[in-house]
């Protein structure tokens, strides 16, 4: 894909808001108090599944983008990606002291920004092929402080690369170097092995072993193939 300069662009997040409206008229009254006690148990069922180590976590981000000037045509792009999060402290659960797991789904509709852009890495952090599938599915345990091993399909830019500060940005180029070449992340984490040591309070180590990716990106150089390899220190 041509690179090109966008000078100018409008980005839009737009996160979910539960807001309590009040009431026009006596009947919409009505139906809120009969369903104030429905939703006080739903808002209770998410303490009850914690107290078990239990946690369940759905999302949703909308963002829209427009070329203002630049990129490869002006126009407009909306987007939007859903995901489900459980997550199980096997500790809290059966007594498995440090033993957690996560299964995660995600499933992503609409335009594609860096069709306009024309740009390298991704114009939204959410911009994809549209999709629906398994995204995360790990096991992991905790030796205390001092380790931990994390074992089974693992979005790797959630442990390596990390920007912290990229975390308040939309656009993907802020969220690990471009000069990582595939790095198995989103829309598509792979089955890895890793490994984290910390033997100060100061200093961690960590590894990790990917099967591959299934970015296009990967094929350019033929470098990355079916196995990706990566460590650091921080």
């Amino acid at each position: 894909m041509k690179a090109s300069f966008v000078p100018a662009a409008l980005l839009v997040a737009v996160a979910p808001i539960v807001a309590a409206a009040q009431p026009s008229n006596p009947r919409a009254d009505t139906a809120a108090s009969r369903a104030a006690p429905a939703v006080e148990r739903e808002m209770g069922l998410r303490p009850a599944l914690a107290a078990h180590g239990l946690t369940v976590s759905p999302g949703l981000t909308n963002d829209v983008s427009s070329i203002a000037a630049g990129g490869v045509r002006s126009g407009s792009a909306a987007r939007a990606l859903f995901t489900g999060i459980f997550e199980a402290d096997l500790g809290a659960l059966t007594g498995w002291k440090g033993a957690s797991l996560l299964v995660g789904y995600a499933a992503q509709r609409g335009d594609n920004g860096s069709e306009l852009a024309g740009d390298v890495q991704a114009f939204s952090n959410i911009d994809a092929t549209r999709f629906a599938h398994l995204y995360e599915a790990w096991f992991q345990q905790s030796f205390g402080e001092f380790a931990r091993v994390k074992i089974g399909r693992v979005d790797a830019n959630t442990e390596f690369a990390v920007v912290d500060g990229a975390a308040n940005f939309i656009n993907a180029p802020a969220g690990f170097s471009p000069t990582i070449t595939g790095l198995p992340t989103y829309p598509d984490p792979v089955p890895s092995v890793n490994l984290f040591l910390r033997p100060v309070s100061w200093l961690e180590l960590a590894a990790g072993y990917f099967k591959g990716t299934f970015d296009d990106i990967a094929s350019i150089d033929g470098v990355v193939k079916d196995r990706f390899m990566i460590a650091q220190r921080r």
